[in-house]
């Protein structure tokens, strides 16, 4: 394989990993319901997940509002 091609691949990877991605998509729809007034131990009741996993979840969304975009991949 061709260096350049190499380093393309890498570049795609990259813009790859800004866009959205489902765990991205549950986190901001999770941080919207909570902001709405739903307690979290209902939100983790109706998709029957953990409570301090659906916190994190909220938690790292809502990081993602307020942190410059170099930080969001760690959040996630």
């Amino acid at each position: 394989m061709r260096a350049s091609h190499t380093k393309a691949k890498r570049r795609t990877a990259t813009r790859a990993t800004v866009s959205t991605t489902p765990m991205t998509d549950i986190s901001f729809a999770l941080l919207d319901a909570y902001q709405k007034g739903a307690p979290i131990e209902h939100i983790a009741r109706q998709i029957n997940l953990p409570a301090e996993w659906v916190e994190e979840r909220i938690e790292a969304a809502r990081l993602c509002l307020k942190l410059p975009r170099s930080y969001i991949s760690a959040a996630f």
